[in-house]
């Protein structure tokens, strides 16, 4: 909005409890440290390391091109 200052942070929630792990080079979400250990993430939309190297190649081919 306009006016309003993008980094303000008094208005986060507090700490959630979530913990990161990365495993081949992706990020996943554990909503504490128990699932954490158990190697139980949230159920969220996770890409396999080819995928996100396919998207990425793509990108860093639009990107050596120039405005397009």
């Amino acid at each position: 909005k306009k006016g309003e200052d993008p980094f303000r942070t008094d208005n986060l929630p507090e700490n959630l409890g979530y913990q990161l792990k990365m495993k081949d080079g992706v990020v996943y979400v554990y909503p504490n440290e128990e699932a954490a250990s158990k190697d139980e993430p949230k159920p969220l939309p996770y890409p396999n390391l080819d995928t996100f190297l396919d998207d990425m190649n793509f990108l860093l081919a639009l990107i050596a091109q120039g405005p397009v």
